[in-house]
């Protein structure tokens, strides 16, 4: 059986992306009331959690809490609370998450419903694409939405890197000097 863990990166890169124009990228810290609290608030809105199956309760999100601080590594999972540079707010989270089962990442924006529509979808997650091609050194990421949820399928469909749609709500991401078969069944798109 092949090994498809994460390739081992120099201690000195950083794991984190750095700022992009208008925002700051954090690890969530579990010993920080703040982050503990901004996190519970953010699972909490209907609006902001209606494409990730509803709000959660208080005892999953501390549960999911936890579990994330506990696990932020590379090879693994890396999530990162988003600060609005002009305010210092925290706006949501995005995270890379290592497939056991293969080579690709699956990259995720949880975006306050308050800071929807205001291109910072986009602007996360050509970000964090960015950061893990170039220093976390992922080969291919998965971006997967809700039928229903066109604003996803819109930051999709806009990314400046070389896509392949796999599914009607499943792509995959590569940079665009990399070539990648493809099936039949799948749409290549630039």
């Amino acid at each position: 059986m092949e090994d498809v863990s994460a390739p081992t990166i120099d201690a000195d890169i950083s794991l984190t992306p750095p700022p992009s124009a208008r925002l700051i990228f954090q690890p969530l810290n579990a010993a920080s009331k703040d982050d503990r609290s901004f996190y519970h608030n953010l699972y909490l809105c209907l609006d902001t959690c209606r494409h990730i199956g509803g709000v959660k309760s208080p005892e999953k999100i501390s549960k999911l809490f936890k579990y994330i601080c506990r696990n932020h590594s590379h090879g693994k999972l890396l999530q990162f609370k988003i600060i609005e540079k002009d305010s210092s707010h925290a706006i949501g989270v995005c995270a890379l998450i290592w497939a056991k089962q293969c080579k690709a990442v699956e990259a995720g924006i949880h975006l306050h419903a308050k800071y929807h529509r205001a291109g910072y979808g986009q602007e996360i997650l050509n970000h964090l694409i960015t950061h893990a091609f170039s220093t976390l050194q992922v080969d291919e990421i998965l971006c997967r939405y809700e039928a229903d949820n066109t604003a996803s399928k819109k930051l999709v469909e806009n990314l400046p890197f070389h896509r392949i749609q796999v599914s009607e709500t499943d792509w995959i991401i590569v940079p665009r000097c990399q070539s990648t078969p493809q099936s039949k069944n799948q749409k290549a798109s630039a």
